[in-house]
């Protein structure tokens, strides 16, 4: 709480000169010490604003700063920051030719052969849940949160009698199936697919799974739950209800999935099929998702069957994006990879001719 004339003896700024000596040792990350600083600054603030006492001298320099933005519809907005000298940089670079989307997340496609692996080590390990909520994500772009939070009454929708017309499954606020910021939204999912996801609910399997939950089989139980009764993901209305038979001892938010991955899933490719490289997270399903619909989407304009303009929207709609700025990243990834691929050989192929031609001058 002593804060001296000599500014950089201050708590403030000795913290801050703290960080930088340990980002520039490589003892944490820039993006980490801004973090931690950020923490340090609200601290502060927070006793000056409640006075709960007042320093003999300033903690920081403070300054308005303006920042521009557009909102979704396209309308230019500015919004007042307050920054201080205590800011530490942490550059962000994106690399547009890293392989990845940005979508909510960096999210890696998996390609053609890797996903062929992935549906192999399935089958091979068996766990019949765990290979429906993969292949849910697989056909649908859905998130782990969505596929989860499913319950067996959302099973009663009625198949269109065309067998080409998937079923609509409405997901996002009052359907109690989370979304991401609750957003409504309309899943499309190939009828062969939800007749598995009926026979599994009917199964042995599952109402054994749903005779062991809290609540039992009921038609409000989730369709997935572990071999105890417990559910894989505990959605927003769940969380915020009381209830005095519950006996978990901390939120289920998909812990279990990606444990399945990590310990079974991954290790079977590598050592078992012998792809040393191979990794993902379960979310990657998504932009993997996205990416098949756009590849088919694109292979349908070369045809001249649709425009470029309804691929987009094709995609958009399927991934429920608000912007299609973001959609464009999935109709921009292929191109982007083959384009660095060709520079990244032409300009090797290059650089070997001056080098042998260097070799052989010095022979």
């Amino acid at each position: 709480m002593e804060f001296p004339i000599n500014k950089l003896t201050r708590p403030t700024y000795r913290f801050n000169a703290y960080l930088k000596i340990s980002v520039s040792a490589g003892e944490m990350s820039s993006l980490t010490a801004k973090r931690r600083m950020g923490s340090v600054i609200a601290f502060y603030r927070w006793f000056l604003d409640e006075k709960i006492f007042e320093a003999a001298n300033i903690p920081w320099i403070e300054r308005d700063h303006l920042v521009r933005f557009s909102d979704r519809q396209g309308f230019a907005h500015t919004k007042v920051i307050k920054t201080t000298d205590l800011v530490i940089a942490a550059p962000k670079q994106d690399d547009p030719y890293a392989g990845t989307i940005e979508d909510g997340a960096k999210l890696r496609p998996l390609s053609p052969q890797e996903q062929a692996y992935l549906l192999d080590a399935l089958s091979s390990i068996g766990n019949t849940e765990m290979s429906l909520v993969h292949v849910f994500a697989l056909l649908t772009g859905a998130r782990i949160q969505t596929i989860l939070t499913i319950r067996i009454k959302d099973l009663d929708l009625p198949i269109p009698q065309n067998p080409d017309v998937d079923c609509r499954l409405p997901v996002g606020h009052g359907t109690g199936i989370d979304t991401k910021f609750d957003k409504q939204m309309v899943l499309h999912i190939p009828q062969w697919f939800w007749r598995q996801l009926q026979v599994y609910a009917d199964s042995p399997r599952g109402r054994n799974r749903r005779l062991r939950a809290n609540g039992g089989d009921i038609s409000s139980q989730y369709l997935f739950l572990s071999r105890r009764g417990a559910p894989f993901y505990q959605s927003k209305e769940d969380s915020l209800r009381f209830d005095p038979e519950a006996h978990l001892r901390h939120m289920k938010s998909g812990q279990a999935v990606r444990q399945f991955i990590g310990e079974r899933v991954v290790p079977y490719v590598r050592n078992v099929l012998g792809i040393s490289g191979f990794y993902y997270r379960f979310h990657d399903l998504r932009a993997t998702a996205g990416m098949n619909w756009t590849d088919h989407q694109l292979e349908l304009v070369e045809r001249g069957r649709i425009t470029l303009n309804d691929a987009r929207e094709y995609v958009r709609v399927r991934l429920g994006h608000e912007s299609a700025e973001t959609t464009d990243r999935y109709l921009r990834f292929r191109k982007d990879l083959e384009q660095v691929r060709r520079i990244e050989e032409s300009h090797e192929i290059y650089l070997r001719e001056l080098c042998d031609a260097a070799i052989k001058d010095k022979k």
